[in-house]
């Protein structure tokens, strides 16, 4: 088979190609076996001793399968099976392929240069693509593949009036006097007090079950209170209503009178809902992840909505809570939820997109730095970003496993100083002697906050003990970090 002009060939077909990946050297066809030998570019065969086989390697040991095809579908590789590696670190492979079923599954075997086994395929399923949808798709390579939560304006039509039985839930509220006239279908739009307000899950509860009280609300405000202090004690905050919160999920969880009424829990200013200058209550933003996992657990029975504590947004309210989204807020009046949305604009070919300068010379401190994921940011802050002084730091810091490894691997790679420190994030006092004793040279220049602990559990059986362990490394040691 002549390959002299195959890449050109291929991207006619939409297989754009690029010069890192363009490895196919020769090829041979006899019946249904094809014959290949493909070969890493000479900058990049320093690499080929990290793989068991390079990436650039595998993609092109599928090109001449493509090519002999070149007159039939433009097809894709769908599914891999019984893959099976035997040797590492190849920098060429001389290729064994049979078809099978016609043009769409084959048996692939892999070589070395010298007819060592690298790997086999047992088999290897590539599916129709339109040819049309493939080249746009290649027209878009410099595109930003990334996404984002955007929140979007929704317009909700005005409530059914079997969706105005709603009803609140507040600590301390007297007995409910039964449906008031907005909670009856009016029209009107009330505001947290004109609508039956009940003390308690049990009180709740006890009012489904009475066959003389009326019809059961279709959904339950759980409006968050406000916390007593002074807005320095954020963590402090952040813990209470957190508790207060779980207490109540494994309350209404427990109350099967409850199982058909949603609960919403009204909270204030924690998230943005995508205004500009929204300003953010920490120690309420952790109420949204504690009601995204009762959410998850107990699907339909829970959701979570931001209020601005407009008039207009108190308007709303009845239309909000109808429109049935799992999470949303109300921004003077308007109703908003979180959607999933691409990242808009492309680049020019060879660009990257615009990044934070790091300073070469400044330290970069990761809290949690010798874990999974604090590895992982400080090799790619190392070779990515030429930061060459790293503190890391954990509850073991270097006696953590791996750490003495870990340093030895980013001096390898160019950190010039790597200082592995044990450190709790959540014990201020020792936060700060840590940061005291960076040196004036190397002044501290960027945070990674890593540091965390992993106690989970189903709502119905948190404890108040799990959450304080999963909160400390997190809020304290955030807010510990934000002062110091």
């Amino acid at each position: 088979m002549d390959v002299t002009d195959a890449y050109a060939l291929l991207a006619d077909r939409g297989y754009a190609y690029g010069p890192a990946v363009q490895g196919l050297r020769a090829a041979w066809r006899d019946g249904d076996e094809i014959y290949a030998e493909v070969a890493l570019q000479p900058g990049d065969v320093a690499e080929a001793a990290d793989y068991i086989v390079h990436p650039a390697l595998l993609d092109a040991a599928m090109h001449v399968d493509l090519l002999d095809g070149i007159d039939g579908p433009v097809l894709l590789p769908f599914a891999w099976t019984g893959v099976a590696p035997h040797a590492a670190g190849a920098a060429g492979l001389r290729l064994w392929i049979t078809r099978l079923d016609g043009a769409e599954a084959s048996v692939m075997r892999m070589a070395d240069a010298e007819g060592r086994p690298v790997a086999t395929v047992s088999k290897l399923v590539s599916r129709p693509v339109d040819q049309e949808r493939l080249s746009e798709a290649a027209g878009q390579a410099a595109e930003i593949p990334l996404h984002r939560v955007e929140w979007q304006a929704v317009t909700a039509p005005p409530p059914a009036d079997d969706d105005l039985r709603w009803a609140v839930l507040r600590p301390g509220a007297p007995a409910a006097a039964g449906p008031t006239a907005a909670a009856s279908g009016s029209g009107e739009a009330p505001g947290l007090g004109q609508v039956p307000q009940y003390a308690d899950v049990s009180a709740l509860a006890a009012a489904v079950a009475d066959p003389t009280a009326g019809p059961a609300p279709r959904t339950v405000v759980f409006p968050v209170p406000e916390t007593e202090g002074d807005g320095t004690d954020v963590p402090g905050r952040a813990r209470a209503l957190t508790h207060q919160l779980l207490a109540l999920l494994q309350a209404w969880l427990a109350e099967d009178r409850l199982g058909a009424i949603r609960l919403v829990v009204l909270t204030r200013g924690a998230v943005t809902g995508g205004v500009e200058g929204d300003a953010i209550d920490l120690a309420q933003a952790p109420l949204w992840g504690l009601v995204r996992a009762a959410a998850e657990e107990n699907p339909g029975r829970f959701a979570v909505l931001d209020i601005d504590g407009t008039d207009a947004s108190t308007h709303a309210l009845p239309a909000a809570l109808a429109l049935g989204e799992p999470e949303s807020a109300l921004r003077l009046g308007q109703i908003r939820v979180p959607r999933l949305a691409r990242v808009t604009g492309t680049l020019p070919a060879g660009a990257a997109p615009a990044a934070p300068v790091w300073r070469t010379d400044g330290t970069v401190l990761i809290t949690g730095g010798t874990g999974g994921l604090g590895a992982v940011l400080a090799r790619h802050l190392v070779t990515e970003h030429g930061v060459r002084h790293l503190l890391l730091t954990s509850r073991r810091g270097p006696d953590s496993p791996g750490a003495d490894a870990l340093r030895t691997e980013l001096t390898d790679i160019g950190a010039h100083t790597v200082t592995l420190t044990a450190c709790d994030t959540g014990d201020r006092a020792a936060l700060a002697e840590l940061l005291d004793r960076i040196p004036a040279q190397h002044p501290l220049t960027a945070v990674v906050h890593a540091a965390g602990v992993a106690d989970g559990g189903l709502i119905t059986s948190l404890s108040e003990e799990q959450t304080e362990r999963v909160l400390r490394p997190k809020v304290d040691g955030e807010w510990h970090l934000h002062e110091l």
